[in-house]
């Protein structure tokens, strides 16, 4: 399609853990339910013999987590982040998608200031 897209890979060390895989699948389904403007946008999954793979959106910016180690944010940038951060996880949670694993290194600032998840 000849677009930049951001690949998310099961760790081969989990790959004997049916359970890890499982999950991974779990995410991938929950992921393909959701289409928000501050969550990234997954377009396919697939595995190859023993790589598993989701397909995604690639966003170019930064992790929060990284935007804070180098800079201080002001009150209102924070307060615009956590809004739109609150705003993806609402709109997940009422399709009933949980995130288990939120926190500033999952979270993409893009170029434009915007969060997404």
């Amino acid at each position: 399609m000849e677009r930049l897209v951001a690949l998310k890979v099961i760790h081969g060390e989990f790959l004997q853990n049916r359970q890890a895989v499982e999950r991974f699948t779990r995410e991938v389904k929950a992921a393909a339910r959701l289409a928000h403007p501050n969550i990234v946008t997954a377009f396919d999954a697939e595995h190859e013999g023993d790589l598993h793979f989701l397909v995604m959106e690639f966003v170019e910016g930064a992790n929060l987590h990284a935007i804070i180690r180098a800079q201080e944010l002001s009150a209102d940038q924070a307060l615009w982040l956590a809004g739109q951060v609150c705003t993806a996880l609402a709109y997940a949670h009422g399709k009933g998608v949980v995130h288990r694993d939120i926190k500033p290194a999952n979270v993409m600032v893009d170029t434009e200031g915007n969060a997404k998840v």
